[in-house]
């Protein structure tokens, strides 16, 4: 009995906890930029928090193509590393349903570009370096399909 008891406190605290780390949105339902992750934040947290979040992978005429959704997200996600030396494409569509959301691009430690929130965003990028392709929510609930062809 001790036993159910004490999983039952670990998975109740658990729960309260995690919930506690999701940014409330305070800007209004339109409004989905960022109230409290900074540009700093973005550059160098790695804090992250889903629930329910579905990620899948397809490959069409050679170029793969990833989905990513959740209800609810906060934080700082990397979704890919790129270390490139030649030329390479990458399209973002995204919907963002709720929360504060924003994609941005970084190349050698600098955003420098952000996706489209609620459309399709796709650039090439001819300058060699490291690339990261990062999301930020506070509470968002979206959807982002990627592809990055090389």
């Amino acid at each position: 009995m001790k036993y159910i008891i004490t999983i039952f406190l670990l998975f109740f605290v658990m729960l309260t906890g995690c919930s506690k780390m999701h940014i409330e949105d305070t800007n209004g339902l339109e409004d989905y930029s960022l109230q409290e992750i900074t540009e700093a934040d973005i550059l160098t947290s790695t804090r992250v928090l889903y629930q329910m979040s579905i990620e899948n992978s397809k490959t069409e005429n050679g170029v793969q193509i990833v989905s990513k959704s959740a209800k609810v997200f906060t934080g700082v996600d990397c979704l890919e590393k790129l270390t490139v030396k030649s030329p390479f494409t990458i399209t973002i569509t995204t919907l963002v349903e709720a929360g504060n959301f924003r994609v941005v691009i970084i190349k050698d430690g600098k955003i420098i570009d952000d996706g489209l929130i609620n459309g399709t965003f796709t650039k090439t990028y001819t300058e060699s370096g490291k690339y990261q392709l990062k999301i930020v929510g506070e509470s968002a609930k979206f959807k982002i399909n990627y592809s990055i062809e090389k």
